[in-house]
């Protein structure tokens, strides 16, 4: 059976996600969010919808560690050379960031920056395919993202990685060391996840269960997970739904915790 595709962008994935809510619920209209879904209802005042009440969480896809990427133009080798390099010149570099204000990546960036002690100009893309040209160009000097964003460009030479935001090195850059190594407090993951709309009847949500475990498990979609740089997921159901629960509440403490503006 056909799938159609249709990429409806914009909001950090809220225009997306609201035509999934407002779909039926008869199975044929899913959502593929992003950690996006999560982190945009945990920094707005007065979200208009609620992912934990509003969609119905199948299975998590995948799971992808962000990398601290910079341009390769810049001096800077290693990560405290970026940090005190950028430190010396506040307001005088730029960072990019995808999936517009609240997005994973713009979280993620800001709790970078705020550990870091940066002061950095914000300069929002539509997505990698745009931020990516710009990093390299360095037009922006800083790009924090999952490693599959940027795997495939960095064999150019003008993006530098400089630390995998994770607890071990991955296997699309080994030589790159991981922020833990290092000693800087920053760990940032990237996930994906199929939704359906809410009140999705339990027949429908089984057969489509089954059906994402088994993509899922399959050899092919694996090894091309592992080319991207992204481990297959492992949650589905009500396991994925808790994760989503959590995640949320864990988004709202971190949010808090750093002093970072809701919208």
């Amino acid at each position: 059976q056909p799938v159609i595709v249709e990429n409806r962008a914009g909001a950090a994935g809220m225009i997306g996600t609201a035509a999934v809510v407002q779909a039926p619920s008869d199975g044929y209209t899913l959502l593929l969010g992003s950690s996006s879904v999560g982190t945009t209802y945990a920094i707005r005042k007065q979200p208009d919808i609620d992912p934990r009440e509003d969609l119905t969480a199948l299975a998590m896809v995948s799971r992808s560690p962000m990398t601290i990427n910079i341009s390769a133009a810049l001096p800077p080798k290693s990560l405290k050379e970026f940090v005190d390099f950028a430190r010396a010149s506040p307001g005088k570099h730029n960072y990019g960031t995808v999936g517009g204000s609240g997005s994973v990546v713009h979280l993620y960036t800001l709790l970078f920056l705020k550990a870091a002690g940066l002061s950095l100009e914000h300069i929002p893309y539509p997505g990698s395919p745009q931020a990516v040209p710009a990093l390299m160009d360095n037009q922006v000097q800083l790009y924090i993202v999952d490693n599959g964003s940027i795997v495939g460009n960095v064999q150019t030479g003008r993006i530098r990685v400089l630390a995998t935001a994770s607890e071990s090195r991955v296997p699309t850059f080994p030589q790159v060391p991981t922020t833990k190594e290092l000693g800087f407090p920053f760990a940032a993951t990237a996930w994906y996840g199929i939704f359906a709309p809410k009140k999705l009847p339990a027949d429908l949500r089984r057969v489509l269960q089954e059906h994402l475990q088994a993509v899922i498990a399959d050899e092919g979609f694996r090894a091309d997970m592992a080319r991207r740089g992204a481990e297959p997921g492992t949650l589905a159901g009500e396991a994925f739904a808790k994760f989503l629960r959590e995640e949320i509440d864990a988004w709202k403490a971190i949010i808090a915790e750093a002093k970072l503006e809701l919208q």
